[in-house]
């Protein structure tokens, strides 16, 4: 999921044409991101998709293992056997890009973990790939019940190889792996340790802000993409601490529309601690290479919007918005891509559908005949 400057965990690379975002939750002792992005399909399809989905076959595996970015250095996919409908990947990729995670195809990336090794590391593993020798063979049978079965794909040096598997792996192989494995833990150890501290830092400095009155709590953050026009629609929900004490109440805490020039949305997410009363809302534009650029050929833009629980309020591009002189949005990325922001003296507290939301939008504002026209994607 990264969209890498914000607090999220991960990223996600999606198509522009359609946006159609699973809700996400803001669960204790955790940082999370919200999207799950599909691109638009036909109906044939989509019908063909959902059979695909649902073939819970070994297929779905060798499919993987036969599909590769051209960055990758090293790559194992594994199951045991029986085919369980979900594998383990490790992966690393030629700038030190750690990853592993349980991958249910089509569905779920599961458990992830990520690390960035160092130089040395990195150079180390490379040398080990480039003196690697697998001896060439018929692939094995297909394993028994119980036993592991073993994708690997790397890169020697000058084209990429690909074995596989069953039972133990080759000492050589298995060295190069128990080193990715232990920069993940290392990884893993520090981001806790790190979380550890977030906590204490944020009790020190808000104390038990959760539970005060008025207070609201971030539960749900959708986005949909919009039409004709090149447009988000972004609502975030919650649960706002009554007074007197009693059952919270779910509530709207600001939704927006986000407009924007030509270029292809390639990262785009929400997130934050459940013990920090800020969180954000991002979105990450990648240009064709211009002024600027990057040293991968592309110019990257990004809008992102904070969210303050204790204060009410909203920050974007530095300016911050009182949440009690209205929730409502409308951000308009100009060619240059700075961000201009209209505040609507309008509230909408209660929760509804995204259509909901658009409706309201609509409504509040009927002078503006472009607004008048958007249709959810």
């Amino acid at each position: 999921m990264t969209v890498h400057s914000f607090l999220y965990t991960s990223s996600y690379w999606i198509s522009p044409e359609v946006l159609d975002v699973m809700p996400v939750s803001f669960p204790a002792a955790s940082l999370c991101l919200a999207l799950l992005l599909v691109p638009a399909r036909s109906p044939a399809k989509q019908q063909e998709s959902a059979v695909t989905r649902n073939k819970n076959t070994i297929e779905r595996f060798y499919e993987a293992a036969d599909h590769h970015s051209d960055t990758l250095l090293l790559r194992t996919l594994q199951f045991t056997a029986p085919y369980p409908g979900f594998y383990q990947e490790l992966s690393l990729d030629n700038n030190g890009g750690a990853f592993t995670a349980r991958i249910v195809p089509d569905w779920a990336v599961q458990a992830s973990q990520t690390a960035k090794l160092e130089s040395d590391r990195q150079e180390q593993i490379r040398q080990m790939l480039v003196h690697l020798t697998i001896a060439s063979g018929p692939s094995p049978p297909e394993p028994q019940p119980g036993e592991l079965r073993t994708a690997l794909v790397f890169y020697n040096g000058k084209t990429y190889e690909r074995h596989d598997f069953n039972g133990s792996l080759p000492v050589q192989v298995q060295d190069i792996l128990d080193i990715v494995r232990t920069e993940l833990e290392k990884a893993e150890k520090a981001r806790y340790e790190e979380f550890l501290r977030h906590h204490d830092l944020m009790e020190e400095t808000y104390g038990d802000w959760q539970t005060k009155p008025g207070v609201v709590l971030v539960t749900d953050c959708r986005t949909r993409g919009l039409k004709p026009t090149r447009g988000l629609l972004l609502t975030l929900s919650g649960k706002r601490n009554e007074v007197p004490p009693a059952a919270p109440a779910l509530v709207s805490i600001y939704s927006a529309l986000v407009f924007y020039p030509d270029g292809p949305i390639t990262g785009i997410g929400c997130g934050g601690s459940s013990d920090d009363p800020l969180s954000s809302w991002g979105v990450t534009w990648t240009l064709p290479k211009g002024s600027g650029a990057d040293a991968a050929g592309t110019d990257k833009r990004a809008l992102e919007i904070k969210y303050h629980a204790i204060d009410g309020t909203v920050t974007v591009a530095g300016a911050t918005y009182q949440l009690a002189h209205g929730n409502m949005f409308v951000i308009r990325m100009t060619e240059d891509w700075t961000p201009v922001v209209r505040q609507i003296d309008s509230r909408q507290d209660e929760q509804t559908t995204e259509q909901g939301v658009l409706d309201q939008f609509k409504a509040t504002l009927r002078d503006d005949v472009a607004i008048q026209q958007l249709e959810l994607n």
